[in-house]
């Protein structure tokens, strides 16, 4: 890894932390701590109907509807999201995300402040997708053909949308995920 990627990496918890994690924040008590803190997100904008906001930044996504066996998942999340808006009265309270969206972040590059400090004020928007790629190129193939998975397990509150959380039920995905984004 060169010492400019070593500057942006994150620490990674190991494959058991993040289980546990994962599970412990779709705790009824996690939730209701979670709803505590929850925000007003600024990715999106009411003025009597919804109008999503540009957010700039890089970010690799396993997209749900890009596997036709997440078809049964694409369907109940929907029905999540219809039950939810439902629960809430007040129009303008939740921004119901397309469908086209949904999505399982695999790594989360730079967005926001965090893009503006680590790349644009650094002269390198331009050139950013381009290292990514190269970055990419240089990754070992994997040794399974297989896509990794995840099993959704619950619904959580993060500070300014609600998400649905998964674990892998195979730890060599979970590597891979985690070597991939190293």
């Amino acid at each position: 890894m060169s010492t400019s990627a070593k500057a942006w990496s994150i620490e990674e918890l190991d494959y058991n932390s993040y289980e546990s994690r994962q599970r412990s924040e779709i705790a009824p008590e996690a939730i209701r701590q979670r709803l505590k803190q929850a925000a007003v997100g600024n990715r999106a904008h009411w003025d009597g109907t919804w109008s999503p906001a540009p957010y700039k930044g890089f970010a690799f996504q396993a997209m749900v509807n890009g596997a036709s066996s997440n078809a049964p998942l694409s369907i109940d999340l929907g029905e999540i999201q219809n039950e939810a808006i439902s629960l809430i009265k007040r129009p303008g309270v939740l921004y119901k995300l397309p469908a086209a969206s949904f999505h399982q972040t695999v790594a989360n590059t730079f967005s926001a402040n965090r893009l503006q400090d680590s790349i644009t004020d650094k002269g390198l928007l331009e050139d950013f997708p381009k290292i990514l790629a190269e970055a990419i190129e240089d990754l070992p193939p994997s040794d399974s053909e297989e896509a990794p998975m995840m099993r959704m397990i619950g619904i959580s509150v993060f500070r300014t949308a609600f998400g649905i959380l998964g674990v892998f039920p195979r730890q060599d995905d979970f590597n891979r995920i985690i070597g991939f984004r190293d």
